[in-house]
């Protein structure tokens, strides 16, 4: 039976005896490695043989993509076969996987009339509400994850900005920090094209447990002829997955634990009038020995659905002058340009 006070890991303690808690009145502290003060993101820099050698070295034994001579023989061995080949390529299994989180997550927002969710292979389980849901089913969600250590967290419903505004929001990891719940420090650690990016974010938690550090991967799906954006995030373990030459390792914060995020992230829809639904699910292995009944309700209950305010609070924010949102959109115009053709290609007016 689960405690009513939070028991904090061994790690935890150790970082607790040290004297490291986080002062009231800081909340972010001088990131190791300084940000472009305008993208938010570390700039460009040219990768030398040395850097591909290094990178080489510590992805030696993780998942990788073929090499040219590896894929030339395998299109040689199946070259009567081109199905088979096909299945074999990385861009085939790449894609595969992550319209598989695609529709994990759709289906963790989607609920049935018997409350499980609709779409997901890895957990059939109820989601628990954990305050008042409305007609719309508008609310927040708690699910456990039987047989782990994780926890499932859900909060569903509007903002009174338009889709376009609230993904501009959700595209600057960097300012997660200024409108997360908890969330004093956010990084991009780098991007592949526009929609893969990797990012580190650290969040704030009762004293006597340490702050909670996650280095996430994610990507966004173009879902709009479903009337969808879907945005895909989970941990990267630099251990074991692939990280690509682009982006920047960080290294780990002593002062902080280390928690593991699945397949999670935002699911946006537009709505008639301007207004936009948003759905956010987190899976999530917060690395407690024990997690008590009275904290998971009071965080999925109470603190997940200020998320959503102040969600709504940061894209209003967002569209006024002098904002730093706007400054974004401007240096990456192309992005925000592409944004705006696909939603005019299937929305209807009166959406945007």
């Amino acid at each position: 039976t689960p405690s009513s006070q939070v028991e904090a890991t061994d790690e935890d303690a150790a970082l607790a005896a040290q004297g490291d808690a986080l002062p009231d009145d800081v909340k972010t502290p001088e990131p190791a490695t300084p940000a472009s003060p305008s993208t938010g993101f570390k700039k460009q820099r040219i990768i030398t043989q040395e850097d591909i050698e290094e990178r080489a070295r510590l992805n030696k034994g993780r998942k990788r993509y073929l090499s040219v001579d590896e894929d030339w023989e395998s299109f040689e061995a199946t070259v009567s076969h081109p199905i088979t080949y096909l299945k074999r390529s990385v861009l085939y299994k790449e894609s595969v996987q992550k319209a598989k989180e695609v529709n994990e997550l759709i289906g963790d927002v989607e609920i049935t009339s018997d409350n499980t969710n609709k779409g997901s292979e890895k957990n059939a389980a109820k989601w628990t509400p954990t305050s008042r849901i409305d007609s719309k089913g508008y609310g927040t969600y708690y699910r456990a994850i039987e047989g782990t250590a994780f926890h499932s967290l859900k909060v569903v419903g509007e903002v009174e900005s338009n889709i376009l505004a609230t993904l501009a929001v959700l595209c600057e990891l960097d300012m997660y920090k200024e409108w997360f719940p908890m969330c004093w420090q956010s990084e991009e650690q780098g991007r592949v094209g526009d929609l893969h990016r990797w990012s580190t974010f650290t969040v704030s938690c009762p004293w006597p447990v340490a702050s909670r550090q996650v280095f996430i991967g994610g990507f966004g799906c173009d879902c709009v002829y479903q009337k969808k954006i879907v945005i895909v995030a989970k941990s990267i373990d630099p251990a074991k997955d692939f990280v690509p030459i682009e982006c920047h390792i960080p290294a780990p914060n002593s002062k902080c634990v280390t928690a593991t995020l699945t397949c999670g992230g935002f699911v946006l829809e537009p709505l008639q009038g301007g207004r936009t639904k948003v759905s956010f699910v987190m899976n999530i292995d917060p690395k407690l020995k024990v997690a008590p009944t009275s904290l998971i309700n009071w965080f999925s209950g109470k603190l997940i659905w200020v998320l959503l305010k102040n969600l709504g609070s940061a894209v209003v924010k967002s569209e006024k002058k002098g904002s730093p949102y706007i400054a974004r959109r401007e240096e990456q115009k192309e992005l925000y340009e592409y944004f705006r053709r696909r939603a005019l290609q299937v929305l209807p007016a009166d959406h945007l």
